[in-house]
């Protein structure tokens, strides 16, 4: 059994004791099934460190603390290595994906938002995020809810259609009176 062939679960003598989070399974080299991963694209240590935590973390500064690796190294890698270029993108998919299951739950199955009172907690309430919802939607299904700005004439051309043959019909009027003088 290969590194990306092991699955994301841990197992102590044949019981499955737990999901690993996705950076540790990332640092252990495992991924979901046999699909390759940006953090095994690159040989290098602190490269698939540096991808595993971009992967989870979504930014440069934050996977630079969390692998203890210079952010400047990164940018040299992205110049200087293709591989490592093309399993950085893996990562940023990857962070995608993440981030968009972090909107997905804001804003459709919702989050506990805490009241206070005199400064404790007393209780919370499901709140959901409509702005997440919207811009998530938009994503899914421009088509549908793209935000359809009208730049038309009264006819529906656009724009430039319509001044077009605005300018067009003025042009014929003035030579029309030309001919007739």
């Amino acid at each position: 059994m290969t590194a990306t062939d092991r699955p994301l679960s841990t197992t102590t003598r044949g019981t499955t004791v737990g999901i690993l989070s996705p950076w540790a399974a990332l640092q252990k080299g495992r991924t979901c099934g046999t699909r390759s991963n940006a953090a095994l694209e690159s040989s290098n240590t602190k490269k698939r460190a540096f991808l595993a935590a971009f992967a989870t973390a979504g930014g440069i500064r934050r996977a630079s603390k969390l692998s203890k690796v210079d952010w400047r190294s990164h940018y040299h890698w992205l110049e200087a290595d293709e591989d490592y270029k093309a399993a950085f993108e893996k990562a940023r998919q990857l962070a995608g994906d993440f981030a968009e299951e972090e909107v997905y739950r804001r804003a459709f199955l919702g989050f506990d938002h805490p009241v206070t009172h005199q400064g404790e907690i007393t209780t919370t309430y499901k709140d959901y995020s409509d702005t997440l919802a919207i811009f998530f939607l938009k994503g899914l299904k421009p088509e549908r809810y793209r935000d359809n700005l009208n730049l038309s004439g009264s006819v529906g051309l656009p724009v430039d259609d319509f001044y077009n043959r605005i300018a067009e019909r003025r042009l014929a009027e003035q030579q029309q009176q030309e001919k007739e003088s």
